[in-house]
């Protein structure tokens, strides 16, 4: 079999300077035809190419795709899909927590409409909280907080973080509004998952 670079590109749906960089990277070496002087594909070079698209498609780089293929023993290759692997995991494990919270945030929504204009006390889980807001008389709203090193690392987990209204146990009744805060909450449960010390 010999073939050329554009059957080559949509045999593997792979852009023409993609698969010349390949070359370039040594880990496809076709030759050329003499009379032509284009570069032709053999049955070989089309099962280096296959074998590049799987480990590409392991998230090895290219250059240690051509390190697997070419010079390096079969443990470097290991060490390569165990990385992968690896990230897999910590994939799996944020995909969970978030599923979970998902799956809390929207049995809460189904009962927004049930709950409004009403109070109600519950137990929660313990929370961790950090001030955003500050509020004056008449939702009159001053003071945030962004200027604060930790607000960036809070707003990167927002998924996972909740805004709520912090009103001291003493001034629950007695309305002191200039001592209400919104705050953003999260669920020690889900903070120590995040693994983030900033916000533990």
């Amino acid at each position: 079999m010999s073939i050329k670079i554009g059957d080559v590109s949509k045999l593997f749906g792979l852009p023409v300077e993609t698969i010349r960089f390949y070359e370039a990277e040594n880990i496809i070496n076709p030759k050329r035809d003499t009379a032509s002087n284009y570069r032709v594909y053999e049955t070989w070079d089309i099962l280096k190419l296959m074998e590049c698209i799987k480990y590409r498609n392991y998230d090895i780089a290219v250059k240690d795709v051509s390190k697997c293929m070419n010079v390096e023993p079969i443990d470097f290759y290991i060490q390569c899909l165990t990385k992968k692997q690896e990230q897999l995991t910590e994939d799996l494990r944020y995909n969970a927590l978030l599923h979970k919270k998902l799956d809390n945030y929207i049995k809460t929504l189904k009962t927004v409409k049930l709950n409004l204009n009403n109070f109600w006390v519950k137990i929660v889980p313990k929370q961790y909280c950090f001030p955003v807001l500050s509020s004056g008389s008449h939702d009159l709203y001053d003071d945030m907080e962004p200027k604060s090193d930790l607000f960036p690392i809070w707003t990167s987990h927002l998924n996972f973080v909740d805004m709520a209204l912090s009103i001291p146990k003493e001034d629950f009744f007695s309305r002191n509004e200039d001592r209400f805060q919104w705050v953003y909450l999260i669920e020690s449960d889900y903070a120590e998952q995040l693994r983030s010390p900033y916000i533990l």
